[in-house]
This record gives C-alpha cells, sequence and structure tokens, in this order.
C-alpha cells in the first residue's frame, strides 16, 4: 500500500513545494491557479474542455503541459504505475478526447509550464474532476471533487 502512494505523494508533495513564492518567477512562468470545466452537459462527441487560469498573469499564448490520470472509481485518490494517464501539450484551453474518459470516473488532472525548467517548473496543485450524473437525467456532467 505505501508503494502506491509514493507516486502520489510525490506528485502532491512537489506540486505544493514549487506553489511558493518564487522570487525569480517571470510572465513567462505563470502559476496555474484554477483549472476548471465548461458548464453544462457532457457531450462524447465534443470531449471535455480544460481551462486553466492564473490569477497573476495571462495565460494568453502559454505554452502548458498538462498531465491528466483517468481512475476507474470516484472514490480512489491512489495514482499508480498502473493508472492510465494522457500528457498532452497545449495551451489554456485543452479538449480531452471521449475515446481516454469513456472508461473513467474520476481525473486528476497536473499542468506544468515547460518553459520554467530552470524555475523548478512552474507546477499547478492536482485538481480533481468527478463524472456525475443528475437523477432521472442523461445529463453527465464533470465536476471538481473537493475534499
Amino acid at each position: 500500500m505505501l508503494t502506491r502512494l509514493v507516486p502520489l505523494v510525490s506528485i502532491l508533495t512537489g506540486s505544493l513545494t514549487m506553489l511558493g513564492p518564487h522570487p525569480h518567477r517571470s510572465a513567462d512562468c505563470p502559476r496555474i491557479t484554477t483549472i476548471s470545466t465548461t458548464p453544462g452537459c457532457y457531450d462524447p462527441k465534443r470531449g471535455l474542455t480544460l481551462l486553466a487560469s492564473s490569477e497573476t498573469s495571462s495565460l494568453q499564448g502559454q505554452s502548458l503541459e498538462w498531465t491528466i490520470y483517468l481512475l476507474a472509481d470516484a472514490s480512489v485518490i491512489t495514482i499508480t504505475k498502473s493508472t492510465p494517464v494522457l500528457v498532452l501539450k497545449g495551451t489554456q484551453r485543452l479538449v480531452v478526447p471521449d475515446s481516454f474518459l469513456r472508461h473513467g470516473a474520476k481525473l486528476s488532472v497536473l499542468i506544468t509550464t515547460p518553459a520554467c525548467q530552470a524555475q523548478h517548473r512552474s507546477a499547478s496543485l492536482v485538481y480533481s474532476f468527478v463524472s456525475q450524473r443528475m437523477d432521472g437525467s442523461a445529463c453527465r456532467t464533470w465536476q471538481k471533487q473537493t475534499f
């Protein structure tokens, strides 16, 4: 069990330490402060749109690396070596294809800024989203999971 927790603890610890003050952080190395989904029902034909934002700087045109873990159960918090992962390069808006999402109930998302490698790679917190269906409705949504 301990070996299964190490990857997630490493991600969380690394992410949290990178959130501290960076005296040399420039506009080229923004800190991602929020990851959200577009509102409304999820449409498998369109995929899931994720949006990154920063309170301190513009992400317009910024190159970002999105690491997305797919978990089969919404109650799972452990990421292991066998957890499906999708790593994509993009900007502040990214579409996750349904071909990746269809077999999972939860996403854990981490964004890094590759241009900031010299500054310990600016990273965001790990955000989690769970797939939910309203009672009696065909509408499926991806909601941010709060702990």
